[in-house]
């Protein structure tokens, strides 16, 4: 019987030790990107803080195919817990999530690639549905590519997607400057006892 991972799940890859909270107020919402909406705009519109989970004002239906897929950027880098997602109803609901992460350049194609995880949805039209995330998978993520679909239906729709996880606050545009020795300098590395009491032999 395959093991079924939840948001009590025991896996070492699963948990951490600190509570995942909301990572609502570290998304980018200006510059988060969906693919094959229907409608223009209503993609990113769908991200929303916990306590409007179940507001149903705005959601994202796909156009052409059965999929959708979402560019999510954070203002810090992050680790992720947990996903959250409340389809608009059973018969629109996505089946499959495949998650990537920190991808520059990113198209439909990405979904031919191995994701880094895999998820099987329901609708969870209640969102109280949690998908727990290898957090070892994902501990420093400035991008979120999430590709939703359900090859069996005419089209998908959500209505709502939360994220849960720890923040870093470590800017994602910040860089660590390091200075490396290509050849040790033995007067950098003198130890307290060095040098006294000795001579030099030529």
């Amino acid at each position: 019987m395959n093991h079924v991972h939840g948001p009590s799940c025991g896996c070492k890859e699963y948990i951490s030790g600190e509570e995942g909270e909301d990572l609502f107020g570290c998304i980018e919402l200006d510059k988060v990107v969906c693919l094959n909406e229907l409608q223009g705009g209503t993609g990113p519109k769908v991200f929303k803080s916990l306590d409007k989970k179940l507001d149903e004002a705005h959601f994202v239906e796909s156009d052409l195919d059965p999929e959708l897929l979402f560019i999510i950027p954070f203002t810090q880098h992050v680790k992720l817990k947990s996903i959250n997602i409340r389809a608009v109803d059973d018969d629109t609901a996505p089946v499959t999530a495949k998650l990537y992460v920190n991808h520059e350049v990113v198209d439909f194609s990405i979904a031919e690639q191995e994701p880094i995880q895999e998820l099987k949805l329901t609708a969870n039209l209640g969102a109280d549905i949690e998908n727990a995330l290898k957090i070892t998978k994902f501990q420093s993520v400035y991008k979120l590519i999430l590709h939703l679909s359900a090859e069996e239906k005419d089209k998908i729709g959500v209505t709502y997607i939360g994220l849960k996880g720890i923040k870093t606050n470590f800017k994602k545009d910040q860089v660590v400057i390091a200075t490396y020795e290509s050849k040790p300098n033995v007067a950098d590395h003198k130890t307290p006892n060095e040098n006294k009491g000795f001579q030099s032999i030529q």
